[in-house]
């Protein structure tokens, strides 16, 4: 199952903590880590990293890039922010560009699951 990551915020609600340099899925909130490698280390029971795919702002694709390195995981970096939706459909495409004929999963990067086991088995 192809699994896309929502993870194009811009840090500005969650303010003092996160700017746009340096936004909350980038953080390391939980003690696991940044966020987005939280969510994607989630959902390894039921995506391999060549079936996640990252959505993110081109300001911040240099460090997801360095975060996820060694890793067959998909990058692509938003040119314009423009909210939720465009990001489905750009991740629907890509999903189908990659060979995907099946169900997809659509998640933000910057959640916390408090029982990842009974996330992955939910889906």
């Amino acid at each position: 199952m192809f699994s896309v990551i929502m993870a194009g915020g811009s840090g500005t609600r969650f303010w003092p903590f996160s700017r746009s340099e340096r936004p909350k899925q980038l953080l390391d909130i939980t003690g696991k880590g940044p966020m987005v490698v939280d969510t994607c280390e989630r959902l390894l029971p039921v995506s391999g990293y060549d079936e996640m795919i990252i959505i993110l702002g081109e300001s911040h694709r240099e460090e997801t890039e360095r975060l996820f390195s060694g890793r067959d995981i998909h990058i692509l970096a938003e040119p314009v922010g423009r909210n939720t939706a465009p990001c489905i459909g750009l991740g629907a495409l890509y999903a189908r560009y990659l060979g995907c004929h099946g169900p997809m999963a659509f998640l933000p990067a910057d959640h916390f699951i408090g029982n990842p086991k009974a996330f992955t088995a939910s889906i």
